[in-house]
């Protein structure tokens, strides 16, 4: 199949508004640029509307908790393999780990 300009427009105006993208929007790009999902949802869609994109390369799950932990994402997509990952990393983190992660990222 192809696409077009305007097919590939088309969808990222449409993920844009149904998503609320704004230009605050911070997002880690942790998928590969060769799949539909990471080169439209997580690179194309935060540029379009002028957001940041926290490139983080390949996958790597310590490196993506550690990068979760010191930034304040906004919006977070992937696939579910790599959610299986992060829910396997996060749930075997010791409480005092797992309470410094979640406040981190609390706002006063």
């Amino acid at each position: 199949m192809v696409s077009t300009h305007g097919n590939i427009e088309a969808q990222i105006s449409s993920l844009v508004n149904a998503w609320e993208w704004n230009e605050n929007d911070l997002i880690p790009l942790i998928l590969p640029l060769h799949h539909i999902h990471g080169i439209i949802n997580s690179l194309s869609c935060p540029l379009w509307i002028g957001a940041k994109v926290d490139i983080l390369g390949a996958f790597e799950v310590e490196k993506v908790v550690k990068a979760v932990c010191e930034n304040n994402y906004t919006v977070f997509t992937a696939v579910p393999t790599i959610y299986f990952s992060l829910i396997d990393k996060l749930e075997g983190m010791d409480k005092k780990e797992l309470d410094l992660t979640q406040k981190k990222n609390l706002k006063p």
